[in-house]
């Protein structure tokens, strides 16, 4: 109850403030949504109003069978930003090549500025409980926390970075980035996280026929940055590579060696330290391609090895057809698992696909039908995927995966998706939100010298050679850096109409799979949002981890 009022009081507070802040500089823009998944076991609704230097959140919803409360106000000062409320912290090192998504949730308030070459965040309060979902953000205070970062530019090439938490346990790490030459990253970083030791050096390589990224780390056995009960942030240890080699535009390959330091549910219990390796490569001949891959993993004396093998060859220029074989063994099961798959596609037109898939697996077969069809208000997709789930007994997981938006009319949007989740079992999620443009009079403000949205976008969609959405690729337009959804979908507004010059952006890439393109205008068009079409943009992928 304790929390219950605490949290409520808190969202009072910054509820009160932002709607202060709302009086003297109108909001033009509130954004409503809610939904419900069962892969966050969450169900909630938010509410969002911004402006020009200020911004105000308030969410809401019941996260794990639990009532929890969101909100944030920040704004815009002449030396930087302040905030107040809940907070997601990247928590990033120089170190990070693999993975760069490390954070946690604050409650508090928070200063970042930044100038003269340095970024500078200061934070006070606790670290949170619980994150957020699509549709809904809420926490609840956990531990006092303060928080110091720094990042300063000591040249053009080298970079400083200044992490440290005070807490009940205390984390002090510092390092340096060093761009040696163009395409080539150095890293080092060391101190510790949590009271556990922490030190890691990196390699970052970008090249036309190579990525290549390397790291050794060595972290105490209960090493993390912060310790929260949510996220459970996996961690790197020991020697890690990852490479992407292609020699030839058609030919590519992926070896991988990652060893993980995984933390457990219950904190009393014993860090888990997974191994996994893969070596997967794909080409093409005779207008077929082709590709395969093994899989090993190691977790708790548990050794599982698994097989791909896959093909594809188009037929017609609506046509195309594929098979995948997968195969793997347990030493807990000396059993071995396979299954066979043919696949049929046809493009019916840039916006509508059809799939069929016909499976056998155990002396069980089975035919599932599915597609895409994407337009401006209406986008639908069912496709099938296979999944190597390293830690399972059958690591091999085939499971069907939806997406379905609406736009019905005005700012309107709603989504839903089903997909594997890293456990192999399908999840959904589903939301919707809506955009009221014009919003001060929604609060009772007359004002028209706030915030106004631009009236001109450039909307489009990146896709595969089969019609299928690319979440995560980057487009640049106009110099401005832009990331595709789930849907593939990505959007800029403009203030003028016109023509913007508009290339995909490999080294931003979100998604992790090597690409090149197909095909991708060399400019787009600005034009108001009730007559803009989206532009279509085909990517090939080169080498697969997932085979669909």
């Amino acid at each position: 109850m304790a929390k219950l009022s605490t949290s409520f009081a808190v969202a009072a507070g910054t509820w009160l403030l932002w709607l202060g802040c709302a009086a003297f500089c109108p909001a033009q823009l509130v954004t409503v949504g809610g939904g419900s998944s069962d892969l966050y076991d969450a169900n909630g609704a938010s509410i969002q109003l911004q402006s020009g230097n200020y911004q105000g959140y308030l969410g809401a919803g019941a996260l794990g069978g639990n009532f929890l409360l969101g909100t944030r106000a920040s704004a815009k000062l002449h030396a930087g930003t302040v905030s107040l409320g809940d907070e997601p912290i990247t928590l990033d090192l120089p170190t990070d090549v693999f993975n760069s998504d490390q954070f946690l949730l604050a409650r508090g308030a928070s200063f970042s500025t930044h100038r003269q070459g340095y970024d500078l965040m200061f934070f006070g309060g606790a670290t949170a409980l619980s994150g957020g979902t699509p549709f809904f953000q809420a926490a609840s205070a956990e531990t006092p926390a303060g928080i110091l970062f720094l990042d300063k530019a000591v040249s053009e090439d080298v970079h400083f970075y200044s992490r440290e938490v005070f807490s009940s346990q205390q984390t002090s790490i510092n390092g340096f980035s060093w761009r040696l030459r163009p395409g080539i990253v150095l890293g080092a970083a060391g101190g510790a996280g949590s009271n556990q030791p922490y030190a890691a050096s990196s390699l970052d390589m970008k090249f036309d026929w190579l990525e290549l990224k390397a790291a050794y780390i060595g972290a105490g056995d209960r090493f993390r940055r912060v310790t929260v009960q949510q996220p459970l942030n996996s961690e790197y240890t020991g020697p890690n590579l990852l490479a992407t080699i292609k020699p030839r535009r058609s030919l590519v390959f992926v070896a991988g060696h990652q060893n993980l330091l995984q933390p457990q549910f219950k904190s009393n219990q014993p860090f888990l330290r997974p191994t996994v390796n893969q070596f997967q490569g794909a080409f093409e001949f005779r207008q077929f391609h082709w590709g395969g891959g093994l899989f090993q993993s190691f977790l708790a004396g548990n050794r599982t090895t698994g097989e791909a093998l896959w093909a594809q060859r188009p037929v017609t220029h609506w046509l195309e057809t594929g098979v995948n074989y997968f195969r793997s063994r347990s030493q807990a099961d000396s059993q071995v698992s396979s299954m066979l798959s043919g696949i049929l596609r046809q493009t019916i037109s840039p916006r509508l696909s059809l799939l069929q898939v016909i499976s056998s697996s155990q002396g069980q077969t089975t035919v599932a039908f599915g597609g895409n069809y994407f337009s401006n208000h209406f986008t639908v997709g069912v496709d099938y995927q296979t999944v190597y789930v390293p830690f399972l007994v059958k690591p091999f997981k085939q499971g069907i995966g939806v997406t379905l938006q609406l736009r019905p009319f005005g700012g309107i949007e709603l989504d839903a998706q089903s997909f594997l989740g890293p456990d192999g079992k399908t999840k959904y999620t589903a939301s919707g939100s809506s955009m009221l443009v014009g919003a001060s009079r929604f609060f009772g403000v007359n004002g028209s010298s706030g915030y106004r949205l631009p009236k001109y976008v450039i909307r489009g969609r990146v896709v595969d050679e089969h019609g299928n959405a690319i979440a995560g690729a980057a487009v640049r337009v106009d110099g401005q850096v832009l990331l595709s959804n789930s849907a593939g979908e990505f959007l800029v507004r403009k203030k003028r109409p016109g023509s913007y010059p508009i290339e995909v952006s490999f080294s931003d890439f979100v998604n992790p799979l090597p690409y090149e393109v197909v095909s991708c205008p060399a400019a787009a068009s600005a034009m108001r949002e009730e007559v803009a079409t989206a532009l279509l943009i085909t990517l090939r992928r080169a080498g697969e981890v997932l085979s669909k």
